[in-house]
């Protein structure tokens, strides 16, 4: 192994790591007090569950073309979907919007692509998100391959969906999959 790679494994350790601990901290310190002020706040989300989307689709904006469409074909399957194209609200923070999104999400998504393994937004915003809401409240966290990359390590963790090279066939089965996984 040369140089280069082992620093990559070390830093990519040390932020799981950080991330584990960001997640445990939440969990101990931050959720009592945002459940304590949620029972008396009027903007909880409403539905069953408490949450006001089924799931939230997070990707590099160069996979849009493959997104937009998939996500289409969950919201007539039934399920309730966010993700960034679908939470425009001009006037408002895209950061504040999408997190706020994450939040009020039962499950989440993200995309796999050699777009969203270069792309820094997913890896500093929607990761630490998405792994807190799995590690605090048992949200499911899905990896959705689109194309053949290497998974970083904290998605090797989880059971993922893939959607590399398939037939129609099998992209209809992967969609039933993921409907049974994600319905409420």
């Amino acid at each position: 192994m040369d140089g280069v790679t082992v620093a990559g494994l070390v830093l990519a350790g040390v932020g799981t790591v950080a991330g584990i601990a960001g997640a445990w901290y939440a969990r101990v310190a931050v959720v009592p007090k945002r459940r304590a002020r949620r029972a008396i706040s009027p903007a909880a989300p409403a539905g069953g569950g408490g949450s006001t989307f089924d799931v939230y689709i997070s990707y590099s904006q160069q996979d849009a073309d493959w997104v937009q469409p998939f996500a289409e074909r969950l919201r007539q399957e039934g399920i309730k979907v966010a993700y960034d194209k679908a939470l425009n609200d001009p006037g408002r923070g895209v950061v504040h919007t999408q997190q706020r999104a994450i939040l009020e999400s039962a499950h989440g998504l993200l995309v796999f692509s050699e777009a969203s393994k270069a792309d820094g937004w997913i890896d500093a915003l929607d990761y630490p998100a998405l792994l807190q809401r799995t590690a605090v409240t048992g949200q499911r966290f899905i990896p959705l391959l689109v194309e053949d990359v290497e998974l970083p390590l904290f998605a090797q963790n989880f059971y993922r969906s893939d959607f590399r090279n398939v037939t129609r066939k099998e992209y209809d089965e992967r969609i039933a999959e993921l409907v049974r996984a994600l319905r409420p």
